[in-house]
């Protein structure tokens, strides 16, 4: 950025914040993300979690023109989702979870938003649920015959995982395929908004030992009285 329009916009901050923090920290954060996919070479995003399938459409944006392979297990986000793939060849979706085991489970559904489902229960007794028992597959038990979709003989790939609470899962069920991703997004909490739901800390010190190093963290939610952090996106890479 100018140096002079940097300069420009922190004078701005004695009289008040002259952009709202949300668009500037989703503008950093999906600027580093376009950076770090080109840099790497990046040719394949295994989008877990993908909901109704915004992830996907943001890496379209910013001008990701790789192959999509997006996970989503509730059934009414996953035809939402199918809409946006149908028309995008290189875009393709799977009606399952990814964890630790090979396994029907009962995921527990935000009714106001799907995108907080989880399989883990939150800690605001005050959601509204609703149940649906889905499948699960360990990502190493499915992932030859979802890179075998995209045509690619040596993906470089990188996998994001947005969970709720449950991405130490999805890599547990990846031990057999760790090695050929080459980065990975996760989105870790300072503050768990589900019971279980692992410490930034612990998650970290996993994906370190995994042979990952922080590449960067970006800002997701804050506690809206006291300000204070509460997830963030948590972007690693290999050497």
């Amino acid at each position: 950025m100018n140096t002079a329009i940097l300069n420009l916009i922190k004078y701005g901050l004695r009289w008040g914040t002259p952009l709202p923090r949300q668009l500037v920290n989703g503008y950093l954060e999906w600027t580093l993300i376009r950076d770090v996919l080109r840099e790497y070479a990046v040719d394949c995003v295994l989008d877990v979690g993908a909901n109704t399938g915004q992830y996907a459409r943001n890496l379209r944006r910013v001008g990701y023109e790789g192959h999509i392979c997006s996970f989503e297990p509730v059934d009414d986000a996953f035809a939402s989702l199918s809409a946006g793939f149908r028309s995008d060849s290189r875009w393709s979706g799977f009606n399952y979870a990814l964890g630790s085991e090979n396994i029907q489970m009962a995921i527990n559904i935000a009714v106001e938003s799907t995108a907080m489902s989880s399989f883990l229960s939150p800690k605001d007794a005050n959601w509204r649920l609703r149940q649906a028992v889905v499948d699960v597959y360990r990502l190493d038990s499915v992932y030859e015959d979802v890179i075998r979709t995209t045509g690619l003989k040596h993906p470089c790939v990188f996998l994001k995982m947005d969970t709720q609470g449950y991405d130490l899962e999805v890599v547990s069920g990846a031990a057999s395929c760790i090695d050929q991703i080459k980065g990975i997004q996760s989105e870790v909490s300072v503050k768990p908004v589900y019971a279980g739901m692992p410490h930034y800390l612990e998650a970290i010190s996993v994906y370190e030992s995994l042979g990952f190093r922080l590449h960067s963290l970006a800002e997701v939610s804050r506690h809206p009285d006291t300000k204070v952090i509460i997830e963030m996106n948590c972007v690693m890479m290999r050497r």
